[in-house]
């Protein structure tokens, strides 16, 4: 466990008035930042030590003849010697998450109560986390390679380093990837300018985040296998899973006074984004790498020419028809597909609240609100309709090795989740079912 690894996150941030009448200022800084210790990442190097129990892991006609059994003292057992469970361990030098991030903004007061920004904002990792298998490659050098796949990957040719372990994976460092996100926006001031009652904001951000993994697990063994990359232990810095590209917020409210007391505020409040980028796989092991997940980043054919010949004429006008069905796979023929370069489709959401204010003995303040929460699903139920792909991974084609051209064996992978007929991009998203509903909210507040 590492010991002694000091975190210093020294920052400065600056406001000036430009025009000393606070019409115009400029503000920004700079520092190391660092979020809260991910403790779960390092508790996995005490709980999967590899010392404390034994696991069997067994597929297909593997498992005939064995049955379950609920007697803890009559489990079925393995012949002859079984490897340890997964390992997980840590870098000694391993330094908890940290970025170096600057940012830089005006605001600018504009005429009839507006408030004009522009802001930028830049992050480079610096300690960031990076998850290999050392278990897996070549046997003088665990994590490494053995060779290279037809389509150019890094081959571990599902080469064991020892027999000892399932596998061994290490949670070291890495300072690749970054994030930038530029944001222009304006808003209204309430009691400012005309229709005084009248306040909101409109903005617009657009974001490019890449890192090597994203992180999204507890377990040091998932976090590995399930990464959509080239290469599982390598530094490839690609689309983050939590990017979102371009992104719209908007809140619109009217304030009205009436009588004594008495105060009725109706709000909007619009979300409109980019859907999560996601990555088309291939279901198979191309590159060796002894796990049963599908992360291998699928090699997007250019030409018939690039898939074996063993391959139908029928399957490969499934393919091509898949294929251009899709921008981020046509974007991505001839190469392997750039992780989470595709997208789901944009997504809106409209909410709508009444708060009514009524009159109460002085100092307090009883107020009643409704929200009605996705809106459009109200008004049309596609309008506010949330597509999502399973996991950000679609299986595009399933691998079955390479023929002695080096050229690979494959088939279409999707089925038609839509039943139109025809196999589509469409076919790969499926619809959040929670999400793209309406909701009415009720609420009651006293204030005193």
């Amino acid at each position: 466990m590492p010991s002694g690894n000091v975190l210093w996150s020294p920052r400065f941030g600056f406001n000036y008035d430009l025009s000393e009448d606070r019409t115009t200022q400029i503000r920004g800084g700079a520092g190391l930042f660092a979020g809260l210790p991910p403790a779960v990442w390092l508790s996995n190097a005490y709980s999967n030590t590899g010392v404390d129990f034994a696991r069997v892991d067994l597929f297909g006609d593997e498992v005939e003849g064995i049955e379950a059994s609920a007697d803890p003292d009559n489990q079925p057992a393995a012949e002859g010697d079984i490897p340890t469970s997964d390992i997980a361990i840590l870098d000694d030098d391993f330094k908890m998450p940290q970025v170096l991030r600057t940012n830089f903004a005006i605001d600018h007061q504009l005429p009839k109560g507006l408030v004009g920004t522009l802001e930028f904002l830049y992050a480079k990792n610096v300690n960031e986390v990076f998850f290999r298998n050392l278990n897996i490659g070549d046997p003088n050098f665990p994590g490494e390679p053995l060779g290279e796949t037809p389509d150019g990957r890094p081959d571990y040719a599902n080469s064991e380093v020892s027999g000892q372990f399932n596998t061994v994976i290490l949670l070291d460092n890495t300072n690749e990837g970054h994030q930038f996100t530029f944001t222009a926006r304006i808003r209204k001031q309430l009691n400012r300018g005309p229709l005084p009652g009248l306040f909101g904001s409109l903005a617009y951000t657009f974001m490019d985040a890449e890192d090597i993994n994203s992180g999204r697990s507890s377990r040091a063994i998932s976090n590995w296998q399930f990464n959509e990359t080239d290469d599982p232990n390598g530094e490839t810095a690609a689309t983050s899973d939590f990017e979102v590209r371009h992104r719209i917020v908007g809140d619109l409210s009217y304030q009205f006074n009436y009588g004594r007391g008495f105060g009725t505020t109706i709000s909007l409040f619009y979300e409109g984004r980019s859907g999560n980028g996601f990555s088309y796989m291939y279901d198979g092991n191309v590159n060796g790498d002894r796990t049963f997940a599908d992360n291998d980043l699928v090699f997007v054919p250019a030409s018939r020419d690039d898939v074996s010949d063993q391959v139908s004429a029928d399957e490969w006008a499934k393919i091509e028809a898949f294929i251009n069905s899709s921008d981020a796979l046509q974007d991505a023929r001839g190469q392997i597909f750039p992780r989470n370069s595709a997208r789901a489709p944009w997504r809106n959401r409209l909410d709508l609240r009444i708060a009514q204010q009524l009159p109460t003995v002085r100092g307090q303040r009883f107020e009643i609100t409704l929200d009605m929460l996705n809106f459009l699903s109200l008004i049309d139920e596609d309008l506010g309709e949330v597509e999502f792909v399973n996991f950000e991974a679609d299986n595009f084609l399933e691998f079955d090795g390479y023929d002695a051209e080096g050229k690979p064996i494959v088939s279409l992978d999707p089925f038609d989740r839509n039943d139109d007929g025809v196999i589509t991009e469409e076919d790969s998203f499926q619809t959040a079912d929670f999400s793209s509903r309406w909701q009415f909210q009720l609420g009651i507040r006293y204030t005193f």
